[in-house]
């Protein structure tokens, strides 16, 4: 984390790679490809929120399915 209170570089492609793991390792006869996007410009220290989009390609469509994930320390 940054002295800022946001993601460094870092960090941030640590969590793709690993979430992007995690889901071609469960889905891989169902997906063509799968991307992740942390971005680094969140201030995690005030808002206690990470967002992220995660892009999913189904196996035989062009098209991707996209969906908006967030994390947070409260509801």
């Amino acid at each position: 984390m940054a002295k800022d209170g946001t993601l460094n570089d870092t960090d941030a492609k640590y969590l793709e790679d690993v979430i992007k793991s995690q889901i071609r390792a469960k889905m891989a006869e169902q997906i063509s490809d799968v991307d992740v996007i942390v971005p680094t410009d969140q201030d995690l220290i005030n808002t206690s929120s990470l967002g992220m989009t995660v892009k999913i390609q189904p196996l035989g469509y062009l098209t991707w399915i996209t969906v908006n994930l967030g994390l947070t320390k409260n509801i």
